[in-house]
């Protein structure tokens, strides 16, 4: 039994675009009627992430944060987060994500 491949339709790919980051792969497949192994290369074609959650600091906001604070801790706090391992992975991913040069505005990095 031979397999029949169809090009992607920009209409299927506007869908994509559409459902994807909200539904996931296995609603565009029945949505689209396409196996999962194609749905899931034209995702990564098309650069599509599954539920990205937007930033809930801004640079505007999180700049000054970083820029008035003394410690990775002191930053964290300052986020309202609690001083947890996990909540200081999401300050350094802010940081990160900003560009943001922490050597200048923090004396304690170990904090």
């Amino acid at each position: 039994m031979s397999v029949i491949r169809r090009e992607w339709t920009k209409e299927e790919d506007a869908e994509l675009t559409l459902l994807y980051p909200q539904f996931g792969c296995d609603h565009c497949c029945e949505k689209l009627g396409r196996p999962s192994g194609s749905v899931r290369k034209r995702v990564m074609r098309l650069g599509l992430k599954f539920r990205e959650i937007p930033a809930k600091y801004t640079l505007e906001q999180f700049g000054p944060i970083v820029a008035a604070s003394r410690s990775y801790s002191d930053v964290t706090r300052r986020m309202g987060l609690s001083t947890g391992h996990g909540n200081r992975k999401t300050m350094i991913r802010y940081i990160l994500k900003y560009g943001l040069d922490i050597s200048t505005s923090m004396q304690d990095m170990n904090g």
